[in-house]
């Protein structure tokens, strides 16, 4: 499960345009962006749930694991646990 990925959503505005901006369209934006990592960041745990819980469903239990032997599986062949 350390293998995952984390894409963030950002948001990026140019000290120019920043300057730019009134102090209201500023606020607008600040919120926004904070109400966005909150939403993002419940779509991401969702996510990690339903994946933990995909393969806690799908692992053989009580079945040996083969060995590593080193070699590559040819393509398209399936000899999992599934196709025995």
């Amino acid at each position: 499960m350390t293998s995952h990925m984390f894409t963030p959503q950002i948001v990026i505005v140019s000290k120019k345009t920043w300057d730019e901006l009134s102090p209201a369209s500023r606020k607008i934006l600040r919120d926004s962006a904070v109400e966005a990592t909150a939403f993002q960041r419940k779509i991401a745990r969702r996510s990690l749930l339903r994946s933990v819980l995909d393969v806690r469903d799908h692992t053989p239990r009580n079945e040996p694991q083969r060995p590593y032997t080193g070699k590559r599986r040819a393509r398209g062949r399936d000899d999992g646990p599934a196709a025995r």
